[in-house]
């Protein structure tokens, strides 16, 4: 330990004695854990001038582990700076897309206005998204409720293309949302493998009112 350096678990024992500014200034250290360290002790602190220092170490730092870090420790702040800042990382397309999901989710949480437009462009950019940033999309459209916007969790369900998660939470998104044209997504997951999802599937075709023999016919 003495020839290769400090341990990690030293380095952050050693960052929570320091000061506000030395804690700011680490966030550009070389080693990754103490950036990460770092982050989370000024969220926990809520060091004045912490949510700038944290905005462009999101933006920029080649971690995703940092940039996670940096998110999480903007949530522990409050007041429209911060819910600012959350905005301005969920509208970064070029962000990975876990640290989008986890933006999305604390602005929801906060001001659900805030996402009303970047929800729906997302969307439909959905192909390009991460799987987890598509589920968090789809459970804040629930939220925003933009009727313009709900074919898509539709044209998701359709795309056997998706990982089933995305498909079976559109569904569920297009259920809440009362969607019209949901016997369609009933259809396209009919012929899933799932005992559960099947049976899903035939409840909600014989509730949906379309005409019996076409019923019949994807029951068939």
């Amino acid at each position: 330990a003495l020839l290769l350096g400090a341990s990690p678990a030293l380095a952050g024992n050693k960052l929570k004695k320091a000061s506000d500014a030395e804690l700011i200034t680490a966030l550009s250290d070389s080693d990754k854990g103490t950036r990460i360290d770092a982050a989370k002790l000024i969220g926990d602190r809520k060091v004045a001038g912490g949510v700038a220092a944290l905005l462009p170490v999101i933006s920029k730092d080649d971690d995703v582990g940092v940039r996670m870090a940096g998110v999480r420790a903007l949530l522990e702040y409050a007041g429209d700076e911060a819910t600012n800042a959350l905005q301005t990382v969920f509208l970064d397309e070029k962000q990975d897309g876990t640290v989008l999901a986890r933006a999305l989710a604390g602005l929801i949480k906060r001001d659900a206005t805030r996402a009303q437009d970047g929800v729906p462009y997302y969307l439909a950019r959905y192909r390009k998204n991460a799987q987890e940033f598509n589920l968090e999309l789809l459970s804040a459209l629930v939220t925003i409720n933009r009727p313009d916007a709900r074919d898509l969790p539709l044209v998701i369900v359709m795309d056997v293309g998706q990982p089933k998660k995305v498909r079976v939470v559109a569904l569920d998104t297009l259920e809440t949302l009362k969607h019209p044209g949901i016997a369609e997504a009933y259809f396209a997951l009919l012929g899933d493998d799932e005992k559960v999802l099947k049976l899903r599937c035939i409840k909600g075709l014989s509730r949906s009112g379309l005409p019996a023999d076409r019923v019949i016919a994807g029951l068939s």
